[in-house]
């Protein structure tokens, strides 16, 4: 019978991380040392940490981007700067969709979107082609 080398507790296949160079540990266990070696990291070197997550999101942004429009463009007008390009509910409902999923927009909704599998249903479009969808089918006042 194999125990987690911190805790001590039984190891079965369904609760062991398996670290090669340190041994066995059961999940909770390494769990907690990710979540204390992370806090340690994002104290020494912030700046470092938050490049990190800002490349993640730029990646995960991409690559929504790129499911729904291959060329990465605006299927609307062509716009190609990824800046000012977003993800649109084809059939509009986006603010009740993003509150009943619990997200308020951006990386949440962009992660929704690939846990589930990239549903049908939505459309890239640039910002001014979505403000103007917004308006000519009234879902907004200006």
């Amino acid at each position: 019978m194999k125990t987690c080398r911190k805790c001590g507790d039984e190891l079965v296949e369904s609760n062991t991380y398996n670290n090669n160079s340190h041994g066995n540990v059961c999940k909770d266990c390494h769990r907690e040392y990710v979540k204390n070696y992370s806090a340690k990291r994002r104290k020494n070197d912030p700046a470092k940490c938050q490049l990190a997550v800002n490349e993640s999101k730029r990646k995960k942004r991409i690559a929504v981007i790129s499911h729904y429009s291959p060329d990465m463009k605006c299927i609307s007008c062509g716009f190609d700067d990824m800046r000012a390009l977003s993800i649109d509910h084809k059939e509009g409902g986006g603010t009740q969709h993003r509150k009943s999923i619990g997200s308020s927009g951006g990386v949440n909704f962009y992660n929704w979107l690939h846990k589930n599998g990239y549903p049908d249903g939505y459309q890239v479009l640039c910002m001014n082609c979505q403000f103007i969808k917004l308006h000519e089918n009234k879902e907004c006042v200006f």
